[in-house]
């Protein structure tokens, strides 16, 4: 099956290199034209290049939007080499990330970060996630996007509720692809292979193409395969189960550099005009992601090693069809975006962690149909796992231009997620097994449907020809469900009566008349935001923002834990935008102070023998942050940038086991985090700093210019987890930095490249976890690690 997948793909690269080739003499007259969003610009002198931006979802210059944005332009992301979200996050200061492997990443703005973990019953992301208009932030997690043909990306630190809505809480990344080009033929092609260091090679082929459809259409085709090749090895180790009595040994599973990725997918976008004041866009975009092995290591095997008794694999498959509808009525401009995601998500998860401590702690032992003990060795079995989002959003904005103007819409998501996971004990008997579900000592099927609903504004108004107003908010309401199963082999669930109100269903609410429907949290609020900006003249502003973003509340699976509440972040924030000695130094910060209420914190917990994820509201937490950016160019094809974030994160009171008191006394009561504590996952301090210098050819050779580039990126030491007892097990992840450095030549239509990614070859911890909780089992540390050295050769054409 993998061999005849793999031969598809490579049957794609070819397609799509076939497809390059035939069109490249169509294209070879035309110049490779500029994206249609703008990315950065400069001129002859050598000045900072401005970035078009649309975080206000409307165009604007960067240094003209009074709110603290980095953006990275499609110049920046080519020359960083970026092509999926860890390497965006390592150059944006504000954001942090957690990692379960490809597919499985959490983003985190301003240390507003509780620990959570990736489970399906957890609550929603605290940052939302935009592909062009269209949100791809899910309810597990943003989609893992391979990036190429991006125009830019926009990180929007802080609350950006009131025009993005409930996932936005800390803050939103937009990911802008470049858009058709009416009247333009062109077309490129990159082809970038590497060597990793204790690991296997990697490659990646990536095209595109811009056909112009008669004088008022165009379409863009994009495409790419990618193969991320393993550095972690699956080694020998045997276990001792002591109340079953057995040994068993993983020698089948035992592999070199097992964790392999392999992406491939598309898009395709038609830009259509429709008279002088109206334009439709249609779009789809998919992707599939076939990876196998841990992303992470074991720490107490070694460094880069582990020692699974089954081999996980994930098969991650997505598709997104959009629609953007731009026109005007009279002098208003409207915008209509809509999109349908359909995520598909499969694949095999060792759980043999759990089984020994189920046999240790629980003294659980396994059996097959004649009565005998047997290896207890469990692994998920994702089979049929589906995730659909449906977003719609209308929206109405005046002429940006007159001193009064404003923009107001409305917005409707709704996501669903269909969970089927089976935990399997090979040869387990029928009597230990959840009946309709041969094998399966556990089985969770469950149906999660989260809604939002909104309304929101904004107005702006320039109260003297320096000073502007803006007011906002948005008047939202959300209305979650959970119905389902999620039991042992004790209760009876067959096929799909899980979703069918039958007996076997154990969330959801009991009817008069037998059947059962889904538990349900539902909420309405409103958000504000208010924002003071003074500009000093056409090159210096400062700003003052008042800002609040929320986290709808939701269902725990556990009765007995109830629904949790609604999370909510307010922000003040106080910045400056500044450019100096004719636009060749520009410096940008911000200071902010932000109260989170009400945190929601997911864990594993226990209860009669069984582990399960609940989410709590772990109280308050304050943090206090600075943010900075200076990019220079002071002398001709030299450029400098450098940006970082400081921030203090944590808990305004004690966690307590169980709410009602503040010294969390009583009886079961105890402190989970003591006043104080700081916040886990996202360090004090992250910083990057990137220099290039460019430089004509000399002699034959002046069509071409050569360049050296040299990146770092640095951050501080954080902690693993928010709870004391976790904390004191898992430690802190110390701080560390990665280099990256690049030499090539270029001229209008080649691009040749040699590169070095993390040239220390530094493998310190990114994200530090325990498959089962310390505290509730004793836990076994693991440890992501980013990849380790890259050295690698790009080759780009233009057409």
């Amino acid at each position: 099956m993998w061999a005849r997948r793999l031969e598809v793909a490579r049957g794609s690269a070819r397609t799509l290199l076939m497809m390059t080739t035939m069109l490249a003499p169509l294209a070879a007259h035309a110049e490779a034209a500029p994206a249609a969003e703008p990315a950065a610009t400069g001129d002859a002198a050598g000045t900072v290049g401005e970035i078009l931006v649309t975080a206000q979802k409307r165009k604007e210059n960067l240094q003209k939007v009074p709110m603290s944005i980095t953006a990275l332009s499609s110049e920046t992301l080519q020359h960083l080499k970026v092509q999926n979200t860890e390497d965006v996050i390592k150059f944006l200061p504000s954001v942090a990330f957690t990692s379960a492997g490809p597919g499985n990443t959490h983003l985190f703005f301003r240390g507003i970060a509780s620990g959570e973990n990736f489970n399906h019953s957890a609550s929603q992301p605290t940052v939302g996630v935009y592909l062009d208009e269209q949100p791809i932030t899910t309810i597990t997690g943003e989609l893992d996007l391979h990036m190429y043909d991006i125009a830019r990306v926009e990180a929007l630190a802080g609350p950006q509720g009131t025009l993005y809505g409930s996932s936005s809480e800390a803050g939103t990344v937009r990911i802008i692809t470049n858009q058709p080009q009416i009247g333009k033929l062109e077309a490129r092609v990159d082809l970038t292979g590497s060597t990793t260091s204790h690991g296997d090679p990697s490659g990646t082929v990536e095209g595109m193409i811009n056909l112009p459809i008669g004088q008022h259409a165009a379409l863009r085709i994009v495409g790419w395969y990618d193969r991320a090749g393993g550095y972690i090895d699956n080694v020998e180790r045997t276990t001792y189960f002591p109340t079953a009595q057995i040994s068993v040994n993983n020698a089948e599973s035992v592999k070199k550099n097992f964790n392999d990725v392999e992406t491939w997918g598309g898009r395709a976008a038609l830009k259509v005009e429709l008279g002088d004041d109206w334009t439709i866009q249609p779009s789809i975009q998919g992707q599939k992601q076939l990876s196998h092995g841990s992303f992470a290591y074991d720490k107490s095997v070694g460094m880069l090693e582990t020692a699974l008794k089954f081999t996980p694999y994930h098969d991650d498959s997505w598709i997104q069809t959009g629609l953007v509808v731009q026109g005007k009525i009279g002098s208003l401009d409207l915008t209509y975006a809509g999109s349908y995601l359909q995520r598909h998500d499969d694949g095999v998860s060792d759980y043999s962690d759990y089984s020994y401590f189920y046999d240790v702690y629980y003294g659980q032992v396994n059996h097959n149909d004649a009565g005998q003990v047997i290896d207890p060795s469990q692994y998920i079995q994702a089979k049929g796992e589906r995730f659909y989002l449906m977003s719609h959003e209308l929206r109405l904005a005046s002429d940006q231009t007159k001193p009064l103007r404003f923009q107001a819409g409305l917005f409707m998501e709704r996501q669903e997620h269909q969970i089927s996971l089976y935990y399997n004990v090979n040869g387990l008997a029928a009597s230990e097994s959840v009946p309709g579900a041969q094998g399966s000592w556990w089985l969770t099927r469950e149906k999660r449907v989260d809604r939002d609903y909104a309304g929101f504004g904004q107005i702006s108004y320039d109260i003297l020809p320096k000073l502007t107003i803006t007011g906002g908010g948005r008047v939202y309401n959300y209305n979650n469900s959970l119905v389902g199963f999620a039991g042992v082999s004790t209760k009876s669930c067959i096929g799909d009566a899980v979703l069918a109100g039958t007996p076997c269903t154990t969330i959801g609410v009991v009817n008069a008349d037998g059947s059962v429907s889904p538990r349900k949290a539902t909420g309405t609020g409103f958000l504000h935001k208010l924002n003071l900006e003074y500009k000093f003249d056409n090159n210096r502003m400062a700003y003052f923002t008042w800002s609040r973003g929320y986290r709808p509340g939701g269902i725990n699976r556990q009765a007995a834990a109830g629904p949790y509440a609604p999370d909510y972040l307010t922000n003040f924030e106080l910045g400056f935008k500044t450019s100096w000695f004719d636009n060749h130094l520009r410096f940008n910060g911000a200071l902010y102070w932000e109260n989170w209420k009400n945190i929601q914190f997911s864990y594993l917990t226990s209860v009669g023998g069984v582990v399960m994820t609940v989410v709590d509201n772990a109280g308050n937490a304050t943090v206090k942050g600075i943010e900075y950016s200076l990019e220079a160019t002071p002398v001709q094809g030299l450029s400098f940038k450098t940006a970082g974030s400081f921030n203090d994160a944590r808990l305004d009171d004690n966690y307590c086991k169980i709410k009602g008191t503040a010294d969390c006394s009583g009886s079961g009561n105890y402190v989970m985090a003591p006043a104080g504590t700081q916040l886990p996952t996202t360090p004090r301090f992250k910083g990057t700093t990137f220099v290039r210098y460019d430089k004509e050819l000399p002699g034959s050779l002046n069509d071409w210019t050569g360049h050296m580039q040299a990146s770092i990126s640095y951050q501080s030491s954080s902690r693993n987890d928010l709870r004391s007892v976790d904390y004191a097990y898992l430690g802190s992840r110390p701080g560390f930095a990665t280099i990256d450095l690049e030499i090539g030549v270029a001229s209008a239509k080649w691009t040749a490249e040699l590169f070095v990614k993390n040239l220390t070859d530094n493998q310190t911890d990114l994200y530090r976890y325990a498959e089962c909780a310390p505290s509730t089992c004793g836990g076994r540390s693991y440890a992501y690690v980013s990849r380790p050295r890259q050295v690698g050769i790009h080759v780009g054409r233009s057409f």
